[in-house]
């Protein structure tokens, strides 16, 4: 843990560019990812920046609204943060979980873990 560190700031920075960059142009995300970062997709993994940003890549038309954003201290000065938010695929509102257990550098900090959930409606 590092205690000079205000978690819930950084997780609401993180946070704010994380989905401004994933609504905007997914390989702006690149410098977030290692080769050790792994997402979880609605079930599906997928192992370093390369196959993140693909994935990510692959989904459109889609709006993100973060809504609260939780978080807590990790080891080795890392942070949990638990992301709730609606996301909007044509128009169509749906309710999100997206964790991450983000990691420090010496200027910023890395993805090592992500799950993103969603609620599926029938339209």
């Amino acid at each position: 843990m590092n205690p000079g560190v205000d978690t819930n700031v950084v997780a609401s920075a993180f946070s704010r560019r994380y989905y401004h960059g994933l609504q905007t142009d997914p390989h702006t995300l690149a410098p977030f990812y290692h080769d050790g970062s792994l997402l979880t997709f609605e079930g599906e993994n997928y192992q370093g920046a390369g196959a993140i940003i693909g994935k990510l890549q692959s989904i459109t038309a889609v709006t993100y609204e973060v809504e609260e954003t939780y978080a807590q201290p990790s080891m080795n000065g890392g942070i949990c943060v638990l992301v709730k938010g609606t996301l909007r695929i044509n128009q169509y509102p749906t309710r999100f979980w997206e964790f991450f257990q983000i990691m420090p550098t010496t200027e910023d900090y890395w993805i090592l873990n992500q799950i993103f959930r969603s609620e599926t409606y029938d339209y």
